[in-house]
C-alpha cells in the first residue's frame, strides 16, 4: 500500500493523510498563510512523509487554522476538490505562499474598502482574485463555476471557523 496516497476526511473536518491504523497518530493544524507552516512544508515534512507516513507507522490528520481572510480562501481552494487532491494543492499553495504575499501588500486601499463592503462569502473570491489564487485554482483543475461554488460554501467556511475554535480550546 502507497499511504502516502490514502486521503481521508476526518468527522473533524481535517484530511487524514496515511495509514488510517498506523499506531502513531498526528494531528497538525495548518495556516496557509503562516510563513513558519510554509517552511515546515519545504524542510520538515518531506522527511516526516517519506520516512514515516510512506510506511504506515504514522498517519497525519491536517486541520487548517485559518488566520486571515486570504487563508480562509487559500484553505478553500485546498479543499475545494475533496480528500485526494487536498495535499498537493496544500503543498503548491505553500510553494506559492510568497507570490501570494507580494500580491497581497499590493492591493490597494479602494480595494480593500471595495472587498470589504461585500457580503463575507464574496469577500473570499474577490480576495482569491486580488492575490492569483483564482489562476492558480485554474492551473490545478478548478474549473471557474467549481471554484465559485467552493468559494460561496458557507458550511465550509463554518467547517473551517470550527476546527479554529477547536484548537484554541
Amino acid at each position: 500500500t502507497t499511504w502516502s496516497t490514502t486521503v481521508t476526511k476526518t468527522a473533524d473536518g481535517g484530511f487524514l493523510i496515511g495509514n488510517p491504523a498506523a499506531p502513531v497518530k498526528l494531528v497538525e493544524y495548518l495556516s496557509l498563510t503562516c510563513p513558519h507552516c510554509g517552511e515546515f512544508a519545504t524542510t520538515g515534512f518531506p522527511a516526516l512523509h517519506d520516512k514515516y507516513i510512506e510506511k504506515g507507522t504514522v498517519s497525519l490528520e491536517i486541520r487548517n487554522y485559518v488566520r486571515d481572510a486570504i487563508d480562509v480562501s487559500a484553505s478553500m481552494i485546498a479543499r475545494c476538490n475533496g480528500a485526494a487532491p487536498f495535499l498537493p494543492l496544500t503543498e503548491q499553495i505553500f510553494a506559492n505562499q510568497e507570490a501570494m504575499f507580494e500580491k497581497a501588500q499590493k492591493i490597494s486601499k479602494a480595494d480593500q474598502n471595495r472587498i470589504g463592503a461585500l457580503p463575507q462569502l464574496q469577500q473570499y473570491g474577490a480576495l482569491a482574485t486580488l492575490v492569483g489564487l483564482d489562476e492558480f485554482a485554474r492551473q490545478h483543475g478548478i474549473g471557474d463555476a467549481k471554484l465559485k461554488s467552493c468559494m460561496a460554501d458557507k458550511a465550509a467556511v463554518d467547517e473551517l471557523v470550527s476546527m479554529q475554535k477547536f484548537a484554541n480550546e
